[in-house]
């Protein structure tokens, strides 16, 4: 069975810290994180546009909690998903 939680190649915890820390909302008292909005600057840090929605925001998710950051579990909004 294939391991959904690691993405296809191997993520630096460089970029998924910088991706935490550009996507928190910055406007709240608590540190809050949008994963889709850290997943879309993961991908553009990494270059990584194989791995799936799911494999990222789980190491982004991971990263984040282990930076004492608030999760919203939210989606990317494309144009496929607007039809």
């Amino acid at each position: 069975m294939e391991d959904l939680s690691s993405p296809g190649a191997p993520i630096d915890p460089d970029d998924l810290e910088m991706a935490v820390r550009a996507s928190a909302h910055q406007w709240c008292s608590c540190k809050l994180v949008s994963t889709a909005r850290a997943v879309e600057e993961l991908r553009i840090r990494t270059g990584d546009f194989v791995s799936t929605d799911e494999q990222l925001a789980n190491a982004v998710s991971v990263a984040a909690l282990a930076d004492g950051y608030a999760l919203l579990l939210d989606e990317a909004v494309g144009p496929d998903s607007l039809s």
